[in-house]
């Protein structure tokens, strides 16, 4: 799918511990904050592989216009 950045990963971590603090209070375990991060991660993968694809279809559209004009 792609790499990730150690910036975009210690984000993920920040926001997964945001939220997770937010849902169940300062009483975090390790496995609240994984399964948050896994999630949060699955997302952005998901999300920065459509965009990496539409930007690919977009080029494409545009070299068979180029082609066949």
């Amino acid at each position: 799918m792609g790499e990730v950045s150690l910036h975009i990963i210690e984000e993920i971590e920040n926001i997964a511990k945001e939220y997770m603090t937010d849902v169940k209070g300062t009483n975090l375990t390790k496995a609240d904050l994984m399964i948050a991060e896994n999630l949060i991660m699955f997302g952005y993968l998901r999300a920065k592989n459509e965009i990496e694809k539409n930007f690919s279809n977009e080029l494409n559209s545009k070299r068979e216009e180029v082609c066949n004009n």
